[in-house]
């Protein structure tokens, strides 16, 4: 496998931090400097979004109906129907910290610790559990959502309301699950990638060799 940088229509010095896919194939990135750019081609360009009242986007996450939600860093919570063309706010704080949607559409977000489901896609939003740090929540085809902390993965088959710990230890600061249920999780401090095919009951271990795991992206299935 090899790499190449892109940087048509990327402005220099911009940090991505988040990149989600829409159901299209448009991609969208979110930068440290602020900004969410488009790219129509598979990235192979970019262009800037209108989305100057965004500020930072710590998170970007297309939903299947095509809704694309922004998690900004001192915004709240902003959702676009068109693309990325206009953006309205759904909610004012800004502590969130991910979000996820489950095989029946329902979105779930961590807020200070605190795990929320949405069934009307962010307009209302249901408490549903405590956890221990700010998470990183995924979840695949089957109705399972993952909740990844520093020191912890916990599963959960009924859309949030009991939860199973399937892994502890380890520095966890990245987490992706495919449609088809295959965890992947980075380690910081550890230059490696875990890896389970079987929701979790077991994982592999995939050494970096020396590349220190900040962020996991899956676009798509294309892992």
């Amino acid at each position: 496998t090899t790499w190449r940088k892109i940087v048509n229509g990327i402005p220099p010095n911009k940090n991505i931090i988040s990149m989600t896919r829409h159901p299209s194939g448009i991609l969208f990135a979110s930068s440290a400097n602020g900004g969410v750019l488009r790219s129509l081609d598979s990235g192979e360009s970019w262009q800037l979004t209108p989305s100057t009242q965004l500020g930072i986007v710590k998170c970007l996450f297309a939903k299947s109906n095509g809704f694309i939600f922004a998690v900004t860093q001192s915004n709240g919570l902003f959702r676009s129907s068109n693309s990325g063309y206009t953006w309205s706010q759904l909610y004012y704080d800004y502590d969130i910290n991910s979000i996820t949607e489950s095989a029946s559409g329902n979105l779930f977000v961590n807020r200070e610790s605190t795990i929320y489901k949405s069934t009307n896609d962010g307009i209302s939003w249901q408490h549903l559990t405590w956890m221990m740090y700010d998470d990183i929540l995924a979840s695949d085809n089957f109705n399972t959502v993952y909740i990844a902390g520093i020191s912890y993965i916990y599963r959960s088959f009924d859309q949030g309301n009991n939860w199973q710990s399937i892994l502890w230890g380890n520095n966890y600061n990245s987490l992706q699950v495919t449609s088809d249920s295959i965890i992947f999780v980075g380690m910081t401090g550890y230059d490696a990638i875990k890896r389970s095919t079987n929701y979790g009951a077991s994982f592999s271990y995939y050494s970096m060799y020396g590349k220190n795991v900040q962020k996991l992206f899956l676009l798509g299935d294309q892992y």
